[in-house]
Order: structure tokens, then C-alpha cells, then sequence
């Protein structure tokens, strides 16, 4: 090793507070660990540096995660809150579709006895306004005069008594009024 050399690796051991005496033979083996040493110490001084940095970083991104924390309980709390008003609305949708359901079976069910009622009472009006009819034309035959009495002995009263019983039924249920049923009485 040259004079420049180790002048230079003196000063150098200077500077790091090693004082004493260095001969040539350990001359190399010194400058490599005084090189080994300045190696790792910018390391250290870099490692230093990147691990302020991220440590910085970790604080920004730990106050980025406070707020979000934060932001998301309230997020979570809002869901939660609109999750229980959907499933109160759901129940009350689905209590009101039950009525109305119950409600329109109900209806079908009276449309259906109305439907029979009126069908009855169609009949029964025809049936009504065909004796009605048949007790009209005895009637007029009896009033004109071309109704034939039987010349057999009683039957012309049973005949009668037929008429009277048909009237009276038919003004009774029929369309007619007072008049009619004191029409009849008088032709009795």
C-alpha cells in the first residue's frame, strides 16, 4: 500500500476516534473495514431516512384510516337504519297485500251470492209474470165472455175458485197495484 493510501486511511481512523498506530501489513485490512464501516453507515443513514418516510406515511395513512373508520361506522349505521325501515315497509306492503287479497276474495264471495240471488229472483219474476199472464187471460176471458164454463154441476165453481185463488196469487206477487187487487176482489 502506498504512502497516499494509508495517509488517507490514518485520517479517515481519525475521524471515527481511532487513534493508534497502523503499519502497512494491516494497512489493507483496515481500509477495507473502515470502508465496510462508511458503507454501512450511509446505509444506515438511508435506512434511517426511508423508515422516517414511511413512518410519516404510516402516520398520514393511520389518520386517513381514522376518518374512514369513522366515516364508515357512519355509513354502517345508515345502512343499518335504512335496512330496517326497507323491512318495516316490506311487512306493511306485505300485510296490506294480505288485506286487500282477503278483502277481494270477500267481494267475490258476495258477487257470487248477489249473482245467485239475482238469478233466483229472475226466475221467480218469470214464473211470477207467466201466471201473472195465464191469470190476465182467464180473466179477460171471463170479463168477454168467451171463457167456457163447464155444464157439468160444480165444476163451474171449482173453475171459479181456481180464478179467484190465481188472481189473488197473482196481484199479490204480481206487478199490479190496489187497484187491480180491488179489481179482482169485485170480479170474485
Amino acid at each position: 500500500m502506498d504512502q497516499q493510501r494509508l495517509a488517507l486511511l490514518k485520517r479517515k481512523l481519525e475521524a471515527l476516534n481511532y487513534d493508534g498506530e497502523l503499519d502497512t501489513k494491516s494497512a489493507p485490512l483496515a481500509e477495507k473495514l473502515v470502508d465496510d464501516l462508511v458503507e454501512a453507515t450511509n446505509s444506515y443513514r438511508s435506512l434511517k431516512i426511508r423508515a422516517t418516510k414511511q413512518t410519516q406515511e404510516l402516520e398520514a395513512w393511520s389518520s386517513k384510516m381514522e376518518v374512514m373508520k369513522r366515516e364508515n361506522g357512519k355509513v354502517l349505521k345508515e345502512n343499518s337504519l335504512l335496512h330496517m325501515e326497507l323491512i318495516k315497509k316490506d311487512e306493511a306492503c306485505d300485510e296490506k297485500l294480505r288485506a286487500a287479497a282477503a278483502e277481494a276474495r270477500e267481494l267475490e264471495n258476495v258477487v257470487a251470492e248477489l249473482g245467485f240471488w239475482k238469478r233466483q229472483h229472475v226466475e221467480k219474476y218469470a214464473t211470477l209474470e207467466r201466471e201473472y199472464e195465464a191469470c190476465k187471460e182467464k180473466l179477460n176471458d171471463v170479463i168477454t165472455g168467451t171463457y167456457a164454463f163447464s155444464k157439468v154441476p160444480g165444476e163451474d165453481i171449482k173453475a171459479r175458485m181456481e180464478l179467484s185463488e190465481a188472481l189473488k196469487n197473482a196481484v199479490a206477487a204480481g206487478p199490479g197495484g190496489a187497484a187491480e187487487r180491488g179489481r179482482a176482489e169485485e170480479l170474485v
